[in-house]
């Protein structure tokens, strides 16, 4: 699954690099666990939500980056370690970046596209279908679903998430992902309910709980799952996320822009923990940065 609904999209040699680990775990707490561990040895005056960052100026004076928020904010550091989503990065980098990113790099962003996943989920006071957790591949057999909810096709598995047994998710792909998040709450929710009757051929009872993902709609994210190179960026002679992660540098030479995130893993692309190994990597390597200029 790479958040496409075609598999003549992505390129087939890098999928020989991807390590499978065994089956996905979730996190007992959530991500935000992730978060709380990394943020229990930072000062607080370090960390800055809700603060958009609209400028990162990175060929100034003295070998600094100027890193501008929507709040009117400015950082100057010797380096920056840009970890924006690939979808974003791509959607806003010309807007973003003065001057202009190097052409050398910003071709391989068209080489490669963020997928587009998202979930569905509903939750009742007890669950309906029995005490054993549901899981449902679903391979569509017909085509006689209303004309008004063809999204619905695109649907390829029902479960019940780890810790919420109460809970039913479903996990969409590609347009038709872009489709159920275009709809009102209420259409996506009345198609939901028309979904799962269907399909098990059961008086499913009125849900107390109800979300759906966003994340093509959400600008700061434009997309989900994982980056994957194109076909055509293969073709191109794109080959690694390597160079998704190469280093700029300014005028002088010097190395200022780093880049962190799953699309810039070269083998656990789409993946948490390849996105936190992308943030240890280019954490050692400003160190050595700056260790060697005291030389």
């Amino acid at each position: 699954m790479r958040g496409t609904e075609d598999w003549l999209h992505i390129g087939s040699r890098v999928k020989d690099r991807y390590p499978d680990f065994g089956p996905n775990h979730q996190w007992k707490n959530g991500f935000d666990a992730i978060v709380r561990y990394y943020n229990a040895s930072l000062p607080a005056t370090n960390v800055k939500l809700s603060s958009p960052v609209c400028r990162i100026l990175w060929d100034e004076k003295d070998d600094r980056v100027l890193v501008v928020t929507r709040k009117g904010d400015s950082y100057l550091a010797a380096h920056a370690v840009v970890t924006f989503s690939f979808g974003h990065l791509k959607e806003r980098h010309t807007k973003i970046f003065e001057p202009p990113l190097p052409k050398s790099f910003t071709k391989y962003l068209g080489y490669a596209d963020l997928g587009i996943a998202d979930k569905v989920q509903l939750g009742w006071e007890t669950p309906w279908w029995g005490d054993k957790p549901l899981s449902l591949d679903i391979i569509w057999t017909s085509r006689d679903i209303p004309q008004d909810r063809l999204w619905l096709y695109d649907i390829v598995n029902i479960e019940s998430p780890h810790r919420a047994p109460n809970v039913l998710q479903v996990f969409l792909v590609g347009k038709d992902a872009v489709t159920m998040e275009n709809l009102p709450e209420a259409t996506v929710l009345k198609h939901m309910m028309y979904f799962l009757r269907r399909i098990t051929r059961t008086e499913v009872p009125k849900p107390i709980f109800f979300h759906r993902t966003t994340w093509y709609n959400n600008p700061w994210t434009r997309g989900a799952y994982e980056t994957y190179i194109t076909f055509w960026g293969e073709q191109q002679g794109m080959e690694s996320h390597d160079l998704l992660a190469i280093p700029i540098a300014n005028s002088n030479g010097a190395e200022v822009l780093a880049w962190a995130g799953e699309h810039t893993h070269n083998a656990r692309f789409g993946t948490t923990d390849g996105a936190i190994a992308t943030g240890e990597r280019e954490g050692y390597r400003i160190l050595d940065l700056l260790e060697a200029k005291k030389l």
